[in-house]
């Protein structure tokens, strides 16, 4: 998943439709590697072998980079990456490698507070909430990704 094969409707009301599943698979329970992707959205075990069911857990990885992108208005890790080439940070780790670590959760939430902290208009008033969605679905384990509860935060707005 990632946000250029999200297509949005406005037909009569917004509607958000995915697009492009060229490395879908079908949970057969077998061991395998996912072909493809594109790395600014990959999960850390993108691709490493795993079971089928831990690798449908990517998307929701891939959601929370979604997610975070939207609501600070910009592609986070390609900042990162844009950051990483111009030579601008030393001593950064490359992206790869920042997610392997599990310490992409903490960078994207100090993007996002950094984003809301620099641009009022940016409005993120339930910060917390926000957040959270980044605390269940940017988990380095994939079984520590919980697209449910994810959904319950929105409910209980």
């Amino acid at each position: 998943m990632k946000s250029q094969n999200i297509l949005i409707f406005h037909n009569p009301e917004l509607t958000a439709k995915l697009a492009d599943f060229s490395h879908s698979f079908l949970d057969t329970g077998e061991i395998r590697r996912l072909v493809g992707g594109t790395p600014l959205y990959s999960a850390p075990e993108w691709n490493s072998t795993a079971t089928t069911e831990q690798l449908l857990q990517t998307d929701v990885y891939s959601y929370g980079i979604v997610f975070a992108n939207l609501m600070v208005g910009f592609d986070i890790f390609r900042q990162y990456e844009d950051k990483l080439s111009q030579n601008l940070e030393n001593g950064q780790m490359k992206l790869q490698d920042l997610k392997a670590t599990g310490l992409a959760i903490e960078y994207v939430k100090n993007v996002m507070h950094e984003a809301d902290t620099a641009d009022p208009a940016l409005a993120l008033d339930d910060l917390p909430t926000v957040l959270g969605v980044i605390d269940l679905t940017l988990q380095l384990d994939p079984s520590d990704r919980k697209l449910g509860a994810v959904l319950a935060l929105f409910k209980e707005e």
